[in-house]
């Protein structure tokens, strides 16, 4: 019996490529909560400097289980969740753990048990602060229709001085990339 590794590869990559979105995980599971009614606004500071939000995005990462709800400085679209260099420079990002099997709790902060981790990034050009300390997310609306939106309230405290200061507190009303 003859053997084609080449063959063989190209099968594995196929089988690879059509059963990596299965393998990444389960979609985050549909939810519509709530009847907030939250504008995008809001601002702080990132590395210092004034930061103001006017818009946002929220996304589900399969890979790693996480709810990304982005807030730009300007408008982008659901390509930029998975793309960050897409999105303009500064913005803060609100990362969120959901328990597996548990609905997000709406119209209260989110926190243990009900989520697993809220933590807010704050992305500069070349840097990133990561805080958990101290961060508060309410969701006062959550809809996993197609483009539609998810709103709330973010706040972040003051944290170090100068040009090392992050901080956030704001609205959004943030389209659903799922």
């Amino acid at each position: 019996m003859r053997r084609r590794p080449a063959c063989a590869a190209a099968a594995l990559a196929a089988l690879a490529i059509l059963a990596g979105p299965a393998l990444a995980g389960p979609p985050y599971p549909q939810q519509r909560q709530g009847s907030g009614l939250e504008t995008t606004g809001g601002g702080g500071l990132v590395m210092g400097a004034p930061f103001r939000a006017r818009a946002a995005l929220v996304g589900f990462d399969r890979r790693y289980g996480e709810l990304r709800i982005t807030l730009a400085p300007r408008r982008v679209g659901c390509a930029a969740i998975g793309d960050p260099a897409a999105i303009p420079a500064p913005y803060v990002v609100a990362l969120v753990t959901p328990r597996p099997g548990r609905r997000l709790p709406v119209g209260r902060a989110l926190a243990p048990p009900a989520v697993g981790l809220v933590q807010a990034s704050f992305v500069s050009t070349g840097s990133t602060y990561v805080g958990q300390r101290g961060v508060r997310l309410v969701l006062t609306r959550v809809d996993t229709a197609r483009h539609a939106l998810w709103r709330g309230r973010l706040t972040v405290p003051r944290v170090g001085a100068g040009r090392s200061a992050y901080a956030f507190r704001g609205t959004f009303a943030a389209t659903w990339c799922g």
